[in-house]
């Protein structure tokens, strides 16, 4: 362990101090106590031994306090950590460590035991080019993390692309059915689809690690890096799949609000939204959130959720349903709404995405019910892969890691202004 090795090395050099101090405090017992400079120079050295003592204390309590909170966190049976196990967090670890350590004992170390387990770490070479793709194994893990973190990707149609641009396509309409009469032939039709346009955009995480770094230290880098990719990918997911409006703020992707707004400029002409009794959340009544219900394709009910922020859920919304339901207990009892686990609004589970508003505007979309893999493609460009650079911390010692993937976002959901689709909403009034 590193803080072991640091213990360690603070006490030889204080050994080594204290053996040099020994001649003169043989020479102090030599000479007449009263001469004032001597007196001070054993004065001095009372307070350094001093000093030294206190010093090996805190040490001591330090390095218990260290073991403690490692034990608590990293032992096996007490892994409580992000990833599925705490062996998937070390050997993450150990991967990173493999490419992108400083030191080439330890790296080499790391890939011969992810070798021993099937995992291919490329310790030979990839620090000088400074990146190396994910190994496969590691994907589904770091997938679950970012659904985990993440709404949208957890929600939306996750789909496959070959290259920047991709094309995927979506059905409109169904067969059109005839009552032919006798001997009359059968019109024919088919089913009309429409193709979604996908387009690449790259993200990125950074985060720093020690340079230092041995083997010991796995389980937390895998932690580290892993969480760090983790939330940061997933928050960008939702911020571009729930609020993008295809501006630069969401990297030119259109999500959610900027696919029902497009619709029409006209708000009250968008069929998949319900403009609600005011524009204070105080105004919102219960029935403006039935009227959501209303309006969901019937096509679109297996799999629709409603998607709102936490704090919205807890101030806006359940007042609204204990108060309702006090007052007309027939319309607005509990058995239409589940406030415990799972949460559910008429029947609806909740899921809370914390990009969602949760401060009132005018003609703010502020909660919406919709089936999302019918609505929404999350396509997948590029496997996860690790860079490294030294020269962001070189100051601190410390080496940089950026996480990169190439995703695109597409809300074909939004309907029109005849039909509601299978993303709806409730929109605050104007004023």
């Amino acid at each position: 362990m590193e803080i072991e090795l640091l213990l360690k090395n603070i006490k030889d050099i204080d050994a080594n101090f204290a053996k040099r101090m020994e001649p003169i405090e043989a020479a102090i017992g030599q000479v007449a106590v009263h001469t004032e400079g001597l007196a001070e120079a054993k004065k001095g050295y009372a307070d350094l031994k001093a000093m030294l003592e206190k010093r090996e204390t805190s040490f001591e309590d330090l390095r218990k306090l260290v073991m403690a909170t490692q034990k608590s966190i990293y032992e096996p049976d007490k892994y409580n950590g992000s990833w599925p196990t705490r062996e998937a967090a070390k050997r993450f670890g150990l991967w990173i460590m493999a490419t992108m350590g400083s030191d080439q004992a330890t790296r080499q170390r790391c890939a011969t035991y992810l070798e021993n387990v099937g995992i291919k770490a490329l310790a030979e070479g990839v620090n000088a080019t400074g990146g190396a793709l994910v190994p496969e194994v590691f994907i589904p893990n770091l997938i679950v993390l970012m659904e985990t973190y993440g709404k949208f990707r957890a929600n939306a149609q996750v789909v496959p692309m070959s290259s920047d641009s991709a094309t995927w396509p979506k059905l409109d309409s169904d067969v059109t059915g005839y009552v032919p009469g006798e001997a009359t032939a059968i019109t024919a039709s088919n089913p009309t689809f429409s193709n979604v346009q996908l387009l690449a955009k790259k993200f990125a995480a950074l985060t720093a690690i020690s340079s230092e770094l041995l083997e010991d230290s796995a389980v937390a880098v895998g932690e580290i890096v892993g969480n760090s990719m983790a939330r940061t990918f997933a928050k960008m997911e939702d911020q571009a799949g729930f609020l993008g409006d295809g501006t630069s703020t969401y990297w030119g992707m259109t999500g959610v609000v900027g696919a029902l707004r497009a619709v029409s400029s006209t708000i009250a002409n968008i069929k998949s939204l319900i403009v609600g009794s005011g524009n204070a959340y105080s105004e919102l009544v219960l029935p403006d959130f039935d009227k959501v219900c209303g309006i969901l394709p019937d096509y679109a009910e297996a799999g629709a959720k409603w998607y709102m922020h936490k704090y919205f859920w807890y101030t806006v919304v359940l007042p609204k349903i204990q108060a309702y339901s006090s007052s007309i207990p027939t319309i607005g009892a509990p058995v239409d709404t589940t406030t415990g686990l799972p949460r559910a609004l008429r029947g609806y589970p909740i899921e809370w995405v914390n990009i969602m508003p949760k401060a009132e505007a005018n003609s703010q979309i502020c909660a919406t019910l919709m089936n999302l893999k019918m609505g929404a493609y999350l396509g997948n460009r590029a496997q996860l892969r690790i860079e490294q650079s030294r020269e962001v911390y070189f100051t601190t010692d410390q080496i940089g890691l950026r996480g990169l993937e190439r995703v695109a976002i597409n809300v074909f959901g939004a309907g029109d202004t005849t039909d509601a689709g299978p993303c709806c909403g409730l929109i605050t009034a104007a004023s």
